[in-house]
């Protein structure tokens, strides 16, 4: 047979993580050469397979789109992850009173610390964290806004409620 369009119900379920690999690459080769439907409630695999996504409540359209798409529409985030070298507690200290920071989480990390941090919504907080980090002789290794999953949207879609995270 040659269909031109095959539908998946949960493709993946019950198999080991080598199994799934597989699957997965089979399943995007599979793509490039006809319409793929795969139904899965398992929304990383999603994201991992997908270039096209429908996510569909209580019998209606919610959402078209990529994947990235569908979260970045979905989600306007005010969270930003930064790892940043030295002593953790007063990196937190400090972050705490850079302007616009409303709240700071951290975990202590490889002679430093990962840290969440909460600004004012539509406070880009980014550029004064680097600054802070530039003055008391940090090493920033990492500092971007909270990355917001697939999960997230079909979570906020499905149950009508935005999450606060």
């Amino acid at each position: 047979h040659n269909p031109e369009i095959i539908v998946l119900d949960e493709p993946t379920i019950g198999l080991d993580p080598n199994q799934v690999r597989q699957v997965r690459e089979l399943i995007r080769e599979l793509g490039e050469k006809r319409t793929v439907i795969l139904s899965t409630h398992i929304l990383p695999e999603v994201e991992l397979i997908c270039r096209r996504v429908v996510i569909i409540s209580r019998g209606k359209i919610a959402a078209v789109g990529t994947p990235e798409e569908i979260a970045g529409r979905l989600h306007i985030t005010n969270k930003v992850r930064a790892e940043i070298g030295g002593g953790a507690d007063a990196i937190r200290r400090e972050l705490e009173r850079v302007e616009g920071v409303t709240a700071v989480a951290a975990t202590a990390r490889d002679g430093g610390g990962l840290f969440l941090i909460e600004s004012a919504t539509g406070v880009d907080v980014r550029e004064r964290i680097y600054q802070a980090c530039v003055r008391n002789g940090w090493p920033l290794r990492e500092l971007a806004f909270e990355r917001r999953s697939l999960e997230d949207a079909f979570v906020e879609l499905t149950h009508g409620e935005k999450e606060t995270k």
